[in-house]
């Protein structure tokens, strides 16, 4: 059985580390994973003979080089700053670029940022730099959307209130968002790395539900139907964000805003024409699911 190498860097990271997990239940895939610190893989992931590491600083041109030498496909998993998600970014485009890797993989995974323009969410920006980027250059982009993680909803939108068992958030209720979990995330990362014919983009979704549907799960759950709280209209929330831009004055604890506002208006939904269908072997991951794989009444909040 031949052998297909699949680079990923940020490999320690969460989804990093889920990434590298998925690709090695595949029998031909081996991971070359490439991060500052290796200790810090798991002893499962790290020990596989099917897993070697380059360790170096996301700068380093020369370690990412080594990383991605003789890849199929390299995903980035950076999670961080600007100066990480563009400058840690063209780094490995560059070691792609110079070691002949046929396909990269942007660390997006993320709503469809596509109709926004680069400052709307200005945790975005560095994705449109990266397209730029890549523009010209030999190395196909193949960019992952996957809507709202699941995860980041319950613990970073400011909506989910576990000691008061409370959902406080913008608008009606009624407003859907788009859902993916970090492992079907994962599950569809590596089949698109090991799927030779992706490119482009290509949108996944787990669910696609309202706050208002989500109580309702909450109450079959638990048994209690959580207090509902608006905290304004959408109209509201708009405002919340052009007052939050003003004298340059976003910050990671207002992204919440523009995460909200952007989905709930429908301003960047991935629409229904899905790619969930090209890999069949991943079971989309409902919001039902979650709720029932994980208690979300002592989960920690940010």
């Amino acid at each position: 059985m031949s052998t297909t190498r699949i680079g990923v860097a940020g490999i320690t990271g969460k989804l990093g580390s889920l990434v590298a997990r998925n690709l090695l239940s595949h029998p031909s895939a081996h991971v070359q994973g490439f991060c500052r610190d290796k200790s810090k893989l798991p002893d499962s992931i790290r020990s596989n003979p099917k897993v070697s590491t380059v360790e170096g600083d996301s700068s380093n041109l020369e370690a990412a080089r080594s990383a991605v030498r003789g890849c199929s496909a390299v995903i980035c998993c950076y999670l961080g700053s600007n100066d990480l998600m563009i400058d840690g970014q063209k780094v490995l485009i560059d070691a792609c670029t110079a070691e002949n890797v046929p396909r990269y993989i942007p660390s997006d995974y993320t709503l469809d940022y596509r109709p926004l323009q680069p400052t709307d969410i200005p945790s975005k920006e560095p994705m449109f730099r990266i397209i730029e980027y890549l523009e010209g250059k030999p190395i196909k982009g193949v960019h992952i959307l996957i809507g709202a993680f699941v995860q980041t909803w319950w613990t970073f939108l400011g909506i989910w209130h576990p000691k008061e068992y409370k959902l406080n958030f913008w608008g009606t209720g009624d407003e859907k968002w788009e859902f993916s979990t970090y492992n079907n995330a994962a599950q569809y990362i590596a089949e698109v790395a090991l799927d030779s014919s992706a490119s482009g983009f290509l949108k996944f979704r787990g669910d696609f539900i309202s706050t208002k549907e989500i109580a309702k799960l909450l109450q079959n759950q638990y048994g209690d139907m959580p207090q509902m709280q608006s905290k304004g209209s959408l109209e509201s929330l708009r405002a919340a964000c052009d007052e939050a831009r003003k004298g340059n004055s976003v910050s990671y604890q207002n992204l919440p805003l523009f995460y909200s506002y952007y989905i709930q208006t429908g301003k960047a939904y991935m629409g229904d024409d899905l790619d969930n269908d090209r890999y069949p072997n991943v079971k989309p991951e409902s919001m039902e699911d979650f709720l029932k794989a994980n208690d979300v009444r002592k989960m920690q909040v940010w």
